[in-house]
């Protein structure tokens, strides 16, 4: 079996394709109401469940990441958190200075699900799923 490719993306032009914003103030399995606070999670388009397990393992190991944190501040937020604000604005999501990244943001036990953990914002869920602009430019 082939290793997939887990070098990092070409971020400059980087393109949005979906921003899926959920409010679940109910933890599932749970039937009283659950505070917890807004997170957000990025994800690139076609990105394998194998592809995303080996770029942490090699930035774990000192590697460089498929999409880093610094990346997504300088390419990805601002466009995510103007989004938000015109079609979510109950999510009280403002700034990009409200997001907070965390290797533990979707599991608190591990680092199996980073992202950002959004301060004064609760029980909401944002998928951002990005392209890379090498794929973008492609199509």
């Amino acid at each position: 079996m082939e290793m997939p490719s887990v070098e990092p993306i070409q971020v400059e032009g980087i393109k949005i394709t979906k921003i899926d914003a959920r409010n679940e103030p109910y933890s599932p399995g749970r039937k009283q109401r659950a505070v917890e606070k807004t997170r957000v999670f990025v994800q690139i388009k076609d990105e394998t469940v194998l592809q995303n397990l080996m770029s942490r393992i090699v930035q774990r190991n000192g590697g460089p990441p498929r999409l880093s944190e610094r990346d997504m501040r300088k390419h990805i937020l601002e466009r995510v958190v103007d989004q938000l604000k015109k079609d979510h604005p109950e999510a009280r999501i403002t700034s990009p200075s409200q997001l907070r990244w965390s290797p533990k943001a979707g599991c608190s036990m591990c680092p199996c699900s980073p992202g950002f953990i959004v301060e004064n914002s609760f029980n909401w869920s944002i998928w951002v799923e990005v392209e890379p602009a090498s794929a973008a430019q492609a199509t």
